[in-house]
């Protein structure tokens, strides 16, 4: 399965459109053009939502995880 619909966050910091739907990507990106307030919005969102997946963050509490055991 995809992992993006999990790890994101449909509307706050995207816009998830079917991968063969060229007319709905087209709308999104008109959408944000048209918005630029919501594109920083979203923008914003994506960044601090991707800071949960930071490499180092992740493999810190792998390492801590792994050294409790």
């Amino acid at each position: 399965g995809d992992a993006i619909p999990t790890i994101t966050k449909e509307g706050v910091d995207c816009f998830l459109v079917d991968k063969d739907d060229y007319k709905a990507a087209a709308d999104a990106v008109i959408k944000l053009y048209e918005n630029p307030d919501l594109a920083e919005k979203q923008r914003v969102s994506a960044e601090l939502h991707s800071r949960q997946f930071d490499i180092n963050r992740v493999a810190k509490e792998h390492m801590e995880m792994f050294e409790s055991l």
